[in-house]
Order: structure tokens, then sequence, then C-alpha cells
């Protein structure tokens, strides 16, 4: 009782929109699932036919190649003197003018008595081969029992190499007719012939080619290691199977076609390999040899067109039922509020209101208490109704779509305005006639009807709606694509009772919708690292670069914030500098220091944009960055090798001069001193003379640690080059700063070195010092007064610091 309590409590609106959403989801659901299923069918039917008639193709080309050859063997053993066979001589003279026929068969041609013997050959090999015994081998049996020309079973040459081979056989005759010997010619399989080439074609991107015989043996194969292999065992393959068992001419005595039947008209179809794959598999039999031309192309290379288009028609369908279910609502909405509308002005007519039992919602009720009201104005409701019918009429001519209503047997029963014109039969009495009749009154559109009549009665057959997509030509150059419904309609008996037709032009659509895959390719495809993210940060879209760069799956990226590669090498103020631009609608570029899913770090070139939409209204951001760590380490190298020493690691003398020229600045506006020492060592080249230069290297080094150990973090020491070294000396407020840095150099560097067993004492230092502001203010005056003031302590007798004020006095 709640329950339908609850129930009558529904407005008719609500009750009927609930049954039209349950009945277009329903449809849509068995349309796909139908659709899908029956274009499934029909695509691998049709692909695997068309495979088959390529492996036809091929295999005629197989057998007109190998017939030729054994006819061009059979016409030369037909026309050999008898005295070919008096000796070896005679035969091997015989041989050596047919260069023709030695050019179509590439393992060379032979001629063998009765007996097997060999008599001579083509090309000569070795003279000993003479008279070698070929009556046990399987060709020369072969030959010596049918007594005609032949194609033998594959099998491994005699001669040297041992290449996998055919033999072709013709007998040669006597005077009498009788058989004298065999002429026989090689043909090597995977050579540059007609068999070699075919195992080296290609089916579609991955697939490929292979020929077997009657008992299994592979022929060729486009993997080598294959060929005369028998290593696909009964029951490996169901299709391999069934290809042999056309050569059983027994048939299965249940009334089926025989195998042989079948295998001679073509097999294809889906199967699992000897290796375990699933292939479209074509066999076809020989009818030079008895062998069979098989092609296997992969199931993920014949599908996946078919997954592409699956995947549209879902969409589409889907899309389509959401709009119906959402234009029935609200058309349900509009047309029962004019209802609502009615009855009230009924009741506030004043007319009696008679009262009828009628239960129901809210509008039921209402209703009843009008109906007898109603009841008087049937007749003026049948001319309103004549009324409306012209009104629909009008409404059915003003639509863009093209509308047919046929009767049970295809006949039309009313057309509108843009049908009528798509089709040229505005004046034309098309009612009553079937689409084959209408074909004869316009043969521009003779394959269009007559296709159309098909698909409606497919549609029939079907029970249900029916969607497709229809090219139909507008002019000689020109043509439009249209969405077609097909709409049966049925008595409750199930009797056939008529059909809608509906067409809608999607041409613009269709036209949208290939720009917005190239769109969606190109963005895949791009070799750069793009991320599109709502307004809050969130990822909604990554292409595979991103995922090579970063390592991030496409489904771990996803909602997702982008500064789940943030590291703390990229400042604060840049991530604040960032979203203030693109939050203005302004592009942003620059550098961010990033990590991968592993850890591994890495520097990105990102330009991040806005994209707003039609009303201005920013409604997603998109990055486009492309990793620049190796660039970067390039510079960086570059910059190093540029301004550091390669020996000491110290700055060279043009990184000095750099440092030095933005010291002097900011030593006059401080009010501070710099001091710059010029150091030369004492005695270096006796120590590069007599240990060698390798040695002298290692002590430069010694010296280069002995000299930072006695500086500041904030000073300067730099390698001019060999054995002179300067420093800088900044912030300096006391002459007594200079002297005591000065002083520990000297008695560090006088002190002697340990290095691989030797002992140098003789090393010590000559310094000369400037100071600025007080000896001068530019790089070339204190670089001549350290100068000066460094030769002034080598006079001086070495060991020792000599300022520049020194050599001011002396002057």
């Amino acid at each position: 009782m709640a329950t339908n309590k609850f129930w009558n409590n529904w407005t008719i609106s609500t009750r009927i929109s609930l049954v039209i959403s349950i009945g277009i989801l329903a449809s849509i659901l068995f349309i796909v699932i139908g659709t899908v299923t029956f274009l499934k069918k029909e695509y691998l039917t049709t692909f695997g036919k068309q495979q088959l008639t390529m492996v036809k193709t091929f295999a005629l080309y197989l057998d007109a190649d190998l017939t030729s050859k054994l006819k061009a063997l059979t016409v030369v053993a037909d026309v050999a003197p008898p005295e070919v066979m008096l000796d070896s001589s005679a035969a091997q003279k015989f041989l050596s003018t047919r260069t023709g026929l030695v050019s179509l068969l590439d393992d060379g041609l032979m001629i063998l008595t009765t007996e097997g013997r060999l008599l001579a050959e083509v090309p000569v090999i070795s003279s000993d081969r003479i008279g070698t015994d070929y009556s046990s081998h399987p060709f020369f049996l072969q030959a010596q029992k049918v007594g005609r020309p032949v194609i033998s079973e594959p099998f491994r040459s005699t001669k040297p190499g041992a290449r996998p081979i055919i033999e072709f056989v013709a007998p040669l005759r006597d005077s009498e007719g009788l058989i004298s010997g065999y002429l026989c010619g090689g043909l090597t399989l995977g050579g540059n012939n007609a068999l070699g080439n075919i195992a080296r074609r290609t089916v579609g991107n991955s697939g490929y080619f292979y020929v077997y015989s009657q008992d299994r043996t592979i022929l060729i194969h486009p993997d080598s290691s294959r060929i005369l292999q028998k290593d696909v065992p009964v029951g490996a393959n169901r299709l391999f199977d069934l290809a042999l068992a056309g050569f059983d001419e027994r048939g299965d005595g249940q009334g089926r076609p025989h195998a042989a039947e079948a295998c001679m008209a073509g097999i294809h179809g889906e199967t699992i390999n000897s290796r375990g794959l699933h292939f479209m598999a074509s066999f076809q039999q020989l009818h030079s040899a008895p062998w069979i031309l098989a092609a296997n192309l992969p199931m993920q290379e014949v599908l996946a067109p078919f997954y592409t288009t699956q995947k549209t028609v879902i969409v589409t369908i889907s899309i389509c039922g959401l709009g119906a279910i959402l234009f029935s609502i609200w058309l349900l909405v509009r047309f029962m509020a004019p209802l609502n509308r009615f009855i009230d002005h009924l009741q506030k007519s004043g007319e009696e209101v008679i009262s009828f039992g009628g239960k129901g919602g809210p509008e039921v009720t209402r209703l009843t208490t009008t109906f007898n009201q109603m009841l008087n104005r049937i007749q003026e409701s049948r001319t309103e109704l004549a009324t409306n019918e012209e009104l629909q009429r009008t409404l059915l001519n003003a639509s863009p779509d093209i509308i047919c209503f046929k009767d049970d047997q295809g006949r039309w029963l009313l057309a509108n305005e843009a049908h009528l014109s798509l089709f040229q039969l505005v004046d034309i009495a098309y009612q009553g006639k079937k689409n084959s009749e209408l074909a004869e009154h316009t043969l521009f559109y003779r394959d269009v009807f007559l296709a159309d009549e098909l698909t409606d009665e497919i549609t029939w057959k079907h029970g249900g709606i029916s969607i497709s997509e229809e090219v139909i030509p507008v002019t000689e150059a020109e043509s439009k694509i249209f969405e077609i419904i097909r709409a049966p309609l049925f008595h409750p008996d199930g009797r056939r009772k008529a059909l809608v037709v509906i067409g809608r032009d999607i041409s613009a659509r269709k036209k949208i919708e290939e720009r917005l895959r190239q769109l969606s390719q190109a963005v895949e495809q791009c070799p750069v690292s793009i991320i599109i993210t709502d307004t809050t940060g969130a990822i909604q879209f990554v292409n595979p670069a991103f995922t090579r760069q970063t390592g991030y799956t496409y489904a771990e990226a996803i909602g997702q914030n982008p500064r789940i590669l943030k590291t703390e090498k990229t400042r604060p103020e840049t991530f604040e500098k960032l979203w203030q631009t693109i939050s203005c609608g302004k592009i942003w570029e620059g550098e961010l220091h990033n990590k991968r899913k592993d850890g591994q770090e890495f520097i990105e070139y990102a330009i991040i944009s806005p994209v707003v939409n039609d009303s201005g209204v920013i409604t997603h951001f998109m990055a486009v960055k492309e990793d620049i760590s190796e660039k970067k380490q390039s510079e960086e190298i570059i910059w190093r090798q540029a301004n550091f020493d390669h020996l000491t690691n110290l700055p060279n003398r043009r990184l000095f001069l750099y440092r030095l020229q933005r010291a002097i600045p900011f030593t006059l506006r401080d009010n501070t001193s710099l001091a710059l020492l010029f150091l030369d060592l004492d005695n270096f080249k006796e120590v590069n003379d007599t240990l060698g230069h390798d040695q002298g290297d290692v002590l430069l080094v010694e010296v280069t640690r002995r000299l930072l150990e006695c500086v500041r973090d904030t000073d300067t020491v730099a390698r001019f080059g060999g054995d002179e070294f300067v420093v800088l000396l900044t912030s300096i407020k006391e002459d007594v700063d200079i002297i005591r840095v000065t002083k520990k150099i000297i008695e560090s560097l006088r002190k002697p070195y340990y290095f691989n067993n030797h002992t140098v004492t003789c090393i010590s230092a000559s310094i000369g010092v400037t100071c600025c502001p007080q000896d001068g203010n530019n790089i070339d005056t204190l670089l001549k007064n350290a100068d000066r003031a460094m030769y002034m302590a080598k006079n001086a007798g070495r060991n020792c610091w000599k300022s520049f004020a020194e050599v001011e006095q002396r002057s």
C-alpha cells in the first residue's frame, strides 16, 4: 500500500520521463551490442576473404613460375639429341649451351643416366663429381617411378654449401622414345626467385607468407632456420591441419564437401599457430606441386581498425541516446505545461463539474474533475485535430532532416520536402511506390535506392531501431554523409505496420571529428611533454612523452598535481611568479628543476599557458615542457673548461680577471681594500727537469691544496699558467692581514713535498703584493704592480715577498 501511494503521488511527467529514459537506455545497450557484434563478424569475414584472395593471387604466381620452369626444362629435354647420353663430354657440351635454362634454375643443371649416375653438370664444381650416384635420392626415385617431368620434394643439395633446394626433372629419350637419362635443374628455397620473393613479402605490417608440403615440411619461411623443418605438430594449428586434409580425397561420409574441395577453394579464418600466437590465416593449395601456400597476420593488427570504429560507434550512439533522453524530458515538460494551463482554464470557466471515480497521479485527479465537461466538445476537437494535422505537416516540411514513412511492403506513404528535394522526387508521384520503382525515375540515385531497400529489409528482420551512416551523392563531384535512423512499427500480433526513416546531414560533424582526431594524434605523437590541468592544478591529461620523461604512467598522473615533480632546487618565488602570470591569462616561460618517479632530477624548459572558453573564462592550463638537462650539463662543462684550470681545478686567468673586475667597485664603495698576490714558484723548473712533467703536475696540485688552506673561502686562488699563481684577498681593512696571509703562504710552500717515493725540499715562492685602491684601481695597473713586486722578490733572493710600495720607494 505504501508503494502504491508513493507511485500515485508521482506526476505523469515524472512517470513518463522515467519510462522513456529506461526504454532509451535499454535500446542503446541493445543497439550497441548488436551493432558491434554484427560489424565485427562482417569485418572479420570480409578481411579473411580479402586475405585469401591475396594468397590465391600469389599461389597463381607461384604455380605459373614453377610450371614455366618445368616446361622450359621439358622443352630442353625434348630437343636433346640421343648423342648427349653417349659420353660425359657430349652431355657437358650440351649443358654448357643452355645458358637461358641455367638463369632460371639457380642451383645448376645435371644430366643423370637411367641408373642415377651423374654424367654432366653446369656449373662444373669438380671433375671428381662425374659418376656420383643419385640412384637412392628421393627426387630420382620419384622421376624414375612416374616417367614424366616432375617437381621433387625439398631436400638439401649434395653440392658444397648443402643449400635447401627442389629439383625439376625431365626424362631424356632416345630415337625410339625410350628413357635414356634425366635432365635435372635445381632451385634454391629462399633464393632470389619466386619462392624466395614470397618468403620476403609481408602481410600488412607484421604478417608473413610460408609454404609447406604434404608431409608438414616447411619449404619457405621468413625464418630461414625453419626451412626443411617439421616443427608444426598435429593439432598445433587447426587450419594448418585442415589444409593438409585437402590432399585426402575420401570425404567425410556425411554428405559434407570433401576437404580437398575446400582446399582447392582456399581456407581462411582465425587460428592459433604452433607458437601459440593468434592469427588470421589463409591457405591455398598449389596446382603445380603438392604444396600449400599460407599467410599469417596477427589478430591484433587485423582488429586494430575495427576497434577504432567500434569506439566511435559506441560514443556516437551514447551521445545521441543521452540527447534523446534530455530532449524527450524537455518536450514532455513543455507538452504538460499547456495541459495544466488548459485544466486551470476549465476549472475557472464556472461550468458544472461531474464527479468521476478515477484515481491516479495529480494530473489524472485534476483531469477527471473536468472530463464530463469535455464530452460536448468532441466535435470541436475534431476540427482542432484537422488543424493540428496541417500544422504537423507544416512542421514536417520545415525540418532540415530527411523524413519518410513507408508501409509494411516498403511503399512510400509520406516524405517531407527535404527528402523529396534530396532525391529529385519533387515533381514525381512517389506515394505508393517502392524504392526499386522510384529508382527508374532518377537514375542518378538508382544505386542508393536499391541499397536502401535492402537495408530496410534488414531493419525489419532486426526488429528494432537501426542507426547507420550512409554516403549520398549530391552532384557528380560532391557527396554528403547522413546518419540514418530506421524505426520499424509492428501490430500487437507482431505483423509489420510501418517504417519510419529519418536522416540527418552529419557531413560537417564528420569533418570536425576528423580535425579532432588529427589534433589528438599530433598531441599523442608530440616529442615534448604536454600536461593539461584544471584551474586547481589537478592533471586531466598527459601525452606519452610525459610518461617517457617522468616515469609516471597516464593512470598514475591523472588527478595528481604537477607538484609531484617538484624539487627544492626551484625557488618558491618562481612558482609564485608562475601562478601570478597564468592566473592573469598570460603565458609563463622558464626553467624548472624537477624529479622523475625514480627520484632522478632533471631540468625542464616549460611554457605554460591558460586555456579560455568562448566567454574568456580560464577553464584549464596547458604546459609544454622539454627536458634540457643534457643541454645544461653541456653548458656547465663548456663554462668550466673556459673558466677553470684543468689540472688544479682553480679559476684560470679569464675567471680571475672577471672576479677582480667585479671586486674593485665593491672595494671602492665599501671603503675597504683588496690585495693582489702574484706568486711564482722557485726552482720549479729543476723539479720538471729531474723528475719529469708528470711529477711536476703532482707537485702543482699539492701547491694548490696548500694555497687554499692559507686563505678564506671568500678569497680567490687562480693559476695563470706554468708555476704562476695569483691570490685575491678581498675586504682587507688592515695591512697586518696581508702580511699574515703572505707569510703563511711562504711558510706552507717551503715545507718538503713527499710523493711517489720522492722528497722535494727546494720549492719555495716569490710573491709580489699590491693593494687597491692604494696602488691603483684598475686591473691592468694592479697586475703590473704585482708582477713588478714579484720580480723584486725574486731579485731579493727568492722565498720572500715584496709589496709594490717597496718598489715605489726604491724607484
